[in-house]
């Protein structure tokens, strides 16, 4: 019986250290997990990369305001307002030139940075139907202005020209060019009209002794008036046909009088 006794009590004091390990190895366990979630909670993981093929950030309702992935092999990204409509575009040019484009509510073209076919780089501007307005950039021979219609069509233009020289174009609504303010060979200015058929009609310029000149042409270009400064500095007058024969020609080179050279048929 004393054996017996003595087992049953040992077990009962084993049982008890079993349930007290039990208890202190739950507290721990508790403890350690409530430490951890603690830790995760005021420190959040931080990746110093994020790949990925796609890439979507959306609003507190879900909308989605941003996109970003690859187009053609170049990257695209666009963002959008709380309706799904567009408001810019960071993309590329066929040629892989960056480009970056504003829309308005309508999702039409407000502003646009991007390059010209030859790698210039150009700002164009557009109104709210989309048709472009003032576009600023660059030639091979320097910088450019372009100033268009309600329709897009160019109406003036404004460039280096070869030589570092600065011209100005103005065109009609068809978008021939009918007046152009440049420059001479020589480095003079000049100014030139044209018909609705892009032939001149009127040139006012300089003579290589850097007098005045002022030609007038028919509507096939031919000239047909010309009056300038002789290289002694007198004024000269000379007339020809539609042909190109000279009519008439004062002064005389003697210096006086009037010379005629008409052709038969052609006064």
């Amino acid at each position: 019986m004393t054996t017996s006794n003595s087992i049953e009590s040992r077990l009962c004091r084993l049982e008890k250290q079993n349930r007290v390990l039990r208890g202190i190895a739950l507290l721990m366990g508790s403890g350690l997990m409530t430490l951890l979630l603690v830790g995760q909670a005021g420190t959040p993981a931080v990746h110093d990369v994020l790949r990925t093929k796609r890439l979507e950030i959306v609003g507190h309702g879900g909308e989605v305001l941003v996109k970003a992935y690859e187009v053609r092999g170049h990257g695209h990204v666009w963002t959008y307002d709380d309706t799904g409509r567009k408001l810019v575009e960071l993309t590329a040019t066929k040629g892989g030139d960056g480009a970056v484009t504003t829309y308005n509510s309508e999702e039409r073209r407000l502003a646009e940075l991007g390059s010209t076919v030859k790698g210039e780089g150009v700002i164009t501007t557009f109104n709210r139907r989309g048709a472009p307005l003032v576009a600023i950039g660059g030639t091979e021979d320097g910088g450019m202005l372009l100033v268009s219609n309600h329709d897009g069509r160019p109406l003036v233009g404004v460039a280096a020209g070869p030589g570092g020289s600065g011209q100005v174009t103005t065109m009609n609504e068809n978008n021939t060019t009918v007046v152009h303010l440049g420059t001479t060979e020589s480095g003079n200015g000049k100014i030139t009209t044209f018909n609705s058929d892009n032939r001149k009609l009127v040139e006012l310029t300089a003579t290589r002794g850097h007098g005045g000149a002022v030609a007038t042409f028919d509507g096939r270009g031919q000239e047909l008036v010309t009056i300038n400064a002789t290289t002694a500095g007198n004024g000269a007058i000379a007339t020809f046909s539609p042909l190109g024969h000279t009519l008439a020609v004062w002064p005389l080179p003697t210096g006086a009088g009037t010379m005629m050279t008409g052709v038969r048929g052609e006064h």
